[in-house]
Parts: C-alpha cells; sequence; structure tokens
C-alpha cells in the first residue's frame, strides 16, 4: 500500500506529460491517424490554379454544350447579356413590345410555348420576389420592406 500513492502520482504525471493540459495550444500541427480526405488537391471556384497552362481555376464550357434543360433545335439565339435586338431585350424604338420577336422565325406553337415558358421562368427567377407571381406588387420582399415604407410597383397596372 505505501508504493500505490507513490504509483499513482508518477501516472498522473505521465499522463499530464504526454498528452498534455486540457486546451493547450500546440505549434506542431495534430497527429492524424486517419487523414481521410482532409488534405487533397482541389480546384477551388474563382481562384487561381497552376495545374493548367493559363492559370484559371474556372475552366470555360466545352463549344457546343447545352444547359441542362434547353432545347437546343427550337431557337436559335441564346438568353445573355450583351445581345442586341427585340428577342433579347423586349425593346421596340425605346419601348417594350407586346408580340413575338421576328428573330425566332415563324411563330410555330412549340417556339411560342417554349419562348412563354422561358419568359415566366425569366420572371420568376428575377422579378417575382419582389413583385408577386402574378405581378400585383405582393412579392415576398415588398412584405418585409412595407415596414420601411417602401412601395413595389403593381405590374398589373402596365398593361
Amino acid at each position: 500500500m505505501k508504493y500505490f500513492f507513490f504509483i499513482y502520482a508518477i501516472a498522473i504525471v505521465l499522463v499530464i506529460g504526454i498528452f498534455g493540459f486540457r486546451g493547450e495550444k500546440f505549434a506542431a500541427p495534430p497527429f492524424e491517424l486517419f487523414p481521410d480526405m482532409d488534405h487533397q488537391d482541389k480546384l477551388k471556384a474563382q481562384k487561381p490554379t497552376q495545374f493548367f497552362v493559363d492559370g484559371m481555376g474556372s475552366r470555360q464550357p466545352v463549344p457546343g454544350t447545352v444547359p441542362q434543360g434547353h432545347e437546343e433545335a427550337i431557337l436559335p439565339l441564346e438568353f445573355t447579356a450583351g445581345l442586341q435586338g427585340y428577342y433579347a431585350t423586349g425593346v421596340v424604338n425605346g419601348t417594350y413590345g407586346n408580340g413575338m420577336p421576328s428573330e425566332i422565325g415563324e411563330a410555330s406553337p412549340e417556339k411560342t410555348e417554349f419562348l412563354i415558358n422561358r419568359g415566366r421562368e425569366m420572371f420568376n427567377v428575377h422579378c417575382a420576389i419582389c413583385h408577386g407571381e402574378s405581378g400585383n406588387g405582393a412579392g415576398v420582399v415588398s412584405k418585409y420592406l412595407s415596414d420601411a415604407n417602401v412601395i413595389v410597383a403593381n405590374l398589373d397596372n402596365f398593361g
């Protein structure tokens, strides 16, 4: 029994010496028994990299790539920034038009349905959050901005 306390004290000193005090900061990185995939080569979006010759981590799509969910043969033009004309901007002689764009050619039912659905998608993405799905000015954002006396335009009045 007289050696028990002595061995117990040595065991405590060894445990503290090996594992350290709780919350202690170490200069060396910790030992990782199973590092799994913590440290791996990867490309971060919008960051430069030395892996590619041009130094860009983001890659351009392969020429001729069609975005998922789009039918290539229906409309000959793409919806992208910088395009001019009624088809891309919706503006004719300084005012918004209300007919089918001449750039799509003959207005077949498939093209008309595709163009209307595309316009609905774009409205729901960019406009409906403020103006509401029906354009009546009662979107989600307008409910939060009503306390600040901000009035969102009612698009039903424009015809």
